[in-house]
């Protein structure tokens, strides 16, 4: 039979030891009274702190409702802007080239461009159409 050595041994306490904090850390994160009694704990020392008076009744109720949602996933919606510059940024580090995406933006800047002229001579041309009707007007 061959005996370990000292490192050996001392790699398999390793392992040994991640392995029972791990299982520790998910007993005490797993223990849904206990923590909800911590938090509530430390918010009624928060409030005792900054000299608030809080009803028990409404601590609980922020940490019931705490605890509720704590695991939901909610989509954070993006604007234009944004999703344009995370295409560039993916465009980029795929190896798109920097020449492509100054060419994309810069096509992005010339279609904002035109439309904002579009834009401006619609208007005037919506006033010169609502002048002429205000003058011609008969009585």
């Amino acid at each position: 039979m061959t005996s370990l050595g000292l490192s050996q041994q001392l790699e398999v306490i390793g392992l040994i030891d991640e392995i029972r904090h791990r299982k520790m850390l998910e007993e005490d994160l797993l223990d849904l009274p206990a923590q909800r009694r911590v938090v509530a704990q430390r918010i009624r020392e928060y409030y005792q702190t900054q000299n608030v008076k809080v009803d028990d009744a409404l601590i609980e109720q922020g940490v019931r409702a705490y605890f509720e949602r704590r695991l939901e996933f909610s989509v954070v919606q993006r604007s234009r802007l944004s999703d344009v510059m995370c295409r560039a940024y993916v465009a980029v580090s795929r190896g798109m080239g920097w020449t492509r995406v100054l060419l994309l933006l810069l096509a992005l800047f010339a279609s904002l461009a035109v439309a904002v002229s579009l834009w401006k001579a619609a208007l005037q041309k919506g006033e010169a159409v609502r002048s002429h009707v205000l003058l011609n007007k008969e009585p």
